[in-house]
């Protein structure tokens, strides 16, 4: 997701702001793995619906986030932390507009406010907003921007032709069409 101001996209995928500290889900602490392929050891297909009516949709992430890296061949390296997942219940729209604002003021952009929350992934705070209406494809979008940010260190702000945006979205619809099942309850 992203926004436009003074002729540059600011990529709200990777609004990583302030001082959200309460930590309600995380990723599990990496564990030895044995030699075994990704396609073994991750789940070939995810329940497409929104992520309030799958019980306990964290338990997906991270086989989604193995599956991201290896789609962008990153190597997952146990000393960056993973990203933690908040949804909408868990953070105000003033919180979300403070960080927002927040990542805008430092990247020299006037403050927005926008009406609704959006999937994001806030970098400071090394955390994953997800809606309640949100599909498990928007997390694998934004685990791309954690991947972005925490591995290859890059800055949407310096972006101007919007390529990390155009990854994350690219990866997203890789990931929906090889890795969600629809049901006619979803179509």
């Amino acid at each position: 997701m992203g926004f436009r101001m003074k002729n540059t996209l600011v990529s709200l995928g990777l609004a990583g702001i302030l001082m959200f500290s309460p930590v309600t889900s995380t990723f599990s602490q990496a564990q030895p793995t044995q030699a075994v392929s990704l396609e073994q050891k991750v789940s070939k297909t995810f329940p497409y619906k929104p992520v309030k009516d799958i019980e306990n949709f964290r338990q997906y992430s991270d086989d989604i986030l193995e599956i991201v890296a290896g789609k962008m061949n990153i190597k997952l390296n146990e000393n960056i932390p993973k990203p933690t997942i908040v949804t909408e219940d868990e953070i105000t729209l003033d919180e979300f507009n403070r960080r927002v604002s927040n990542y805008m003021i430092e990247h020299g952009f006037e403050p927005v406010y926008l009406n609704g929350m959006c999937p994001m992934y806030f970098e400071k705070e090394n955390q994953i907003l997800l809606l309640n209406s949100s599909t498990l494809h928007s997390l694998a979008h934004e685990i791309v921007h954690y991947f972005q940010v925490q591995y290859r260190h890059e800055d949407a702000a310096n972006d101007p032709y919007d390529a990390l945006e155009k990854e994350a979205i690219y990866v997203q619809r890789w990931f929906e069409k090889e890795h969600m099942k629809q049901t006619e309850n979803t179509r």
